[in-house]
């Protein structure tokens, strides 16, 4: 495939197809097939690489041979991340933590389906596949429809950051970042 540079072929592409913004958009959360808090207020997202994960082939030669592509492969260090505004009765906030409260069994119930020893008491890992959602992020063209959306798999927060409260953070709104691990994510352009 030749990539054409020349300021002609980019002027024409950029007439035809337009460029996407980056704050258009609209992210969608589900857990069991409910939608968590159908009026969280998302502000950014952020979401690590996708890459193809190798392993040498140990064939004759320098090295450990030639790569092979085995997987998809996602950044460990980094997860989804959304940026959300709390309402004023921080309904869409607790939607979360309860979310994140409930991925952990504290030791008061004996429900769970794997144990760990933390801060004198076991602790119980809940269902896994009770804990799972859904991460639909849907891309909007300038006419407000779908161009493109990124669904993520088997999702669920593992964190909310920190918040931020403060004197001279006069009106401001208040923010908060949650954390999301998932399995997979796939693209679609509609």
């Amino acid at each position: 495939m030749q990539i054409n540079s020349s300021i002609n072929y980019i002027k024409n592409k950029v007439e035809t197809y337009g460029l996407q913004r980056s704050n258009r958009f609209e992210v969608s959360i589900t857990r069991n097939g409910q939608e968590v808090a159908n009026s969280i207020p998302i502000f950014s997202v952020q979401f690590p690489n996708k890459s193809v994960g190798v392993i040498g082939d140990f064939t004759t030669g320098p090295n450990i041979g030639r790569n092979v592509p085995i997987n998809f492969d996602y950044d460990k260090t980094s997860s989804l991340l959304m940026t959300m505004a709390i309402d004023a009765k921080w309904t869409n906030y607790k939607a979360i933590n309860d979310w994140v409260e409930s991925i952990v069994n504290d030791g008061s119930k004996l429900n769970g389906s794997g144990t760990g020893f933390a801060g004198n008491r076991y602790t119980y890992v809940n269902d896994y596949t009770s804990i799972l959602g859904q991460v639909i992020l849907a891309t909007l063209n300038l006419q407000d429809k779908i161009a493109s959306t990124f669904i993520f798999s088997e999702a669920y927060p593992i964190g909310i950051f920190p918040l931020q409260f403060g004197e001279t953070e006069k009106n401001a709104v208040m923010f908060a970042t949650v954390e999301f691990n998932f399995r997979t994510y796939t693209f679609k352009n509609d």
